[in-house]
């Protein structure tokens, strides 16, 4: 006798089945004792499988082993289970040898074979059995897959990959292919591959469109393709105003204060403020050079912005 049987009525006036699987009206008294001891191990038994209980056997086969088996796969039956080993591919449950179940996950609106790496070891998870389809499905799992982070560690949790623009598999990923498609893809994939985004020096910024009405504030660069991108780390620059040569020589400084048009100092250098009313400085990179105080300065300014460098991770 087990909860998740089919001899538990939730009308209390249907448990008639015989003893111990019921209490039928007039039930001889020697019959109450076993009704009694079944509802108690049914209970206890339950209990058990709502603790963390921990699997054996490997990352594509896990094991599950309670003290008395569960009489039989039932739709909706439910275990709390401590994974021994971070999944593989394909991974299987059997509990107490009554099969092995495809573990399964919710991914861009779909249950689908839980791709490798999702479940970390030691985490706890709820699975339940689901009879139409012949798996375990995992609860409380949030669907996050496609979504991309910022993450200050060197290796990719459990349930996310590296944004660096691999091949991974269709099959394996199937809930990424599934929002992701063949966006990324940059040519020489296998037909059963995709590719994922590269964010390897890249900066995010949102999709111009995103929503159907252009912003028109990257207009530079394919604002409104999902994808797209663009920019660089340093860009001409042109700056007007006094200016303080220290050395004529390759390799000496300038220095001075932006303060109007009409100053140039010849012979190339690297400006890093452009603005009027800000100091700019650099280093000469050409001979000759000469400031007379009355014209243009040209050079190449840094563009990057103010930058920590972390990787990014995608949820599987």
């Amino acid at each position: 006798m087990d909860i998740d049987a089919s001899n538990w009525n939730e009308d209390d006036n249907s448990n008639t089945t015989a003893a111990p699987d019921g209490a039928p009206e007039g039930m001889a008294p020697s019959g109450v004792n076993n009704v009694l001891r079944a509802i108690m191990g049914a209970l206890k038994r339950r209990r058990n499988w709502g603790a963390p209980k921990t699997t054996g056997g490997s990352a594509t086969a896990y094991t599950l082993t309670y003290g008395v088996a569960p009489g039989a796969l039932v739709d909706g039956m439910a275990h709390l289970v401590q994974f021994n080993v971070a999944n593989g591919v394909g991974a299987t449950l059997n509990v107490n040898s009554l099969n092995p179940i495809p573990i399964y996950y919710h991914a861009a609106g779909a249950w689908r074979a839980a791709p490798p790496g999702l479940i970390d070891v030691d985490e706890i998870w709820r699975v339940a059995y689901h009879a139409t389809s012949a798996t375990y499905r995992l609860l409380d799992l949030r669907n996050r897959t496609g979504e991309v982070v910022p993450f200050a560690g060197s290796a990719a949790p459990a349930g996310a990959l590296f944004c660096f623009g691999q091949v991974v598999s269709r099959t394996t990923y199937a809930g990424l292919f599934a929002l992701l498609g063949t966006t990324y893809n940059t040519g020489g994939e296998a037909g059963t591959d995709f590719r994922l985004p590269d964010l390897r020096g890249r900066v995010v910024a949102g999709k111009d469109d995103m929503g159907g009405s252009s912003a028109a504030r990257l207009n530079t660069m394919a604002s409104t393709t999902l994808g797209g991108a663009g920019g660089a780390q340093t860009a001409p620059l042109s700056v007007s105003g006094p200016v303080t040569v220290s050395s004529g020589s390759v390799g000496g400084t300038f220095a001075g204060s932006v303060t109007s048009v009409g100053i140039n100092v010849q012979g190339g250098a690297d400006a890093t403020v452009a603005a009027i009313g800000s100091s700019v400085a650099g280093t000469i990179a050409t001979n000759p050079i000469t400031s007379n105080g009355g014209n243009t300065l040209t050079g190449t300014g840094n563009v990057v912005q103010p930058t920590m460098i972390l990787n990014y991770l995608i949820r599987i």
